[in-house]
């Protein structure tokens, strides 16, 4: 299971129901923040996790079977490295 921690981060694929939706509320509740996709953006679970995870949840629409899609996510995703490679430099440096 995970530690609890403030300045962890988790991509989860496919986090709308089941054991994803599972594993996001967990982590949620470790203090971890989370990115959480989905396929399409109607309202489930995943939305009021939102509201209750004082900002610590991000939620993605991504449908893998759409290619467009995918490249969208995975730029966003990259961005999202790099901005937590910048702050672990800034933080040990």
């Amino acid at each position: 299971m995970p530690t609890t921690s403030s300045d962890k981060q988790l991509l989860l694929i496919g986090a709308s129901r089941g054991l994803g939706f599972a594993l996001a509320e967990e982590y949620l509740k470790r203090g971890w923040h989370v990115v959480a996709t989905e396929r399409d953006s109607a309202t489930s679970k995943l939305h009021d996790l939102l509201r209750a995870a004082q900002g610590r949840l991000e939620i993605a629409t991504v449908d893998i079977t759409y290619s467009p899609g995918c490249r969208a996510a995975g730029a966003s995703c990259i961005e999202t490295v790099r901005h937590a490679v910048r702050q672990c430099r800034h933080r040990y440096s």
